[in-house]
Formats: structure tokens, C-alpha cells, sequence
């Protein structure tokens, strides 16, 4: 009985040594360069870095045309005619004020949309991956 379990434990520790020596936890930067906002056109990036939730992946709409899906960890990029858009997640619905030359940066939650600071959330999508609306 004990000369199992001190094999156990000798093959426990020969295989845990035979691994990476260091792990990084350094977060995946996005290497896509910023494309440029489009000629009279503002742009809303719609990400998601929160697991709540995770199952659902609800679909987003601008104005009842589906542009995407809101995927953890993931940016989404959809340039919009300035103004007042409608924007749906699933069948919830917002309306966001788009600004010419500007990136207007919202987080989502399966059945929310908020609003962020952009500084804050340039910072954040530096981090997942890009993604361009269909």
C-alpha cells in the first residue's frame, strides 16, 4: 500500500518538473493596428470581458440590421453614421449618441450595454481580440 503511493508521489513530482519553468500571465495585446475612423462616419466598439453569462452569446443590431455577436473576450468594431443609433442586444434596445471621428466604446453583459469612458476602453480592447462587424 505505501509503495504505491510513494511511486505516486515520485511520478507526481518527475512530471510536474518536466514542465515550463516559468508561465506568463501577461494578457494577449491586440496586434492589429488601429484602422483609421472612416470618412464622415463614427465608429462603436462593442466588447466583453466579463464570464457572466458566458453561454449566451446575444447578437447586436444597429438600427434593426444585425451586426455581430457580443463574444467574451472579444472587440467588435462597426462604423455607424453619426447621430442617434438604435443598438440591440438581443432584444433589448439602446439608443447611443455616435460622434463623427470618434470611437464610442460600450462593454457588454448578455443583456446589457454600458457606456465607457474612452480612454478606459481603448485600454481594454488593447487586450482582446478584434473583430470586424459582418
Amino acid at each position: 500500500m505505501y509503495i504505491r503511493l510513494i511511486i505516486f508521489l515520485i511520478l507526481s513530482v518527475s512530471i510536474v518538473g518536466c514542465g515550463p519553468t516559468h508561465l506568463s500571465l501577461a494578457p494577449k495585446t491586440n496586434e492589429i493596428p488601429t484602422e483609421p475612423i472612416k470618412d464622415g462616419m463614427g465608429e462603436l466598439v462593442v466588447y466583453r470581458v466579463s464570464a457572466y453569462g458566458i453561454l449566451k452569446t446575444p447578437y447586436l443590431a444597429a438600427n434593426a440590421q444585425v451586426f455581430g455577436q457580443c463574444s467574451y473576450k472579444k472587440a467588435l468594431y462597426k462604423a455607424l453614421e453619426p447621430g442617434l443609433q438604435t443598438i440591440s442586444v438581443d432584444s433589448n434596445k439602446f439608443v447611443i449618441n455616435i460622434v463623427e471621428g470618434q470611437r464610442t466604446y460600450a462593454s457588454c453583459i448578455p443583456w446589457e450595454l454600458k457606456i465607457v469612458d474612452s480612454a478606459k476602453g481603448a485600454e481594454v480592447v488593447k487586450t482582446l481580440e478584434r473583430i470586424n462587424a459582418f
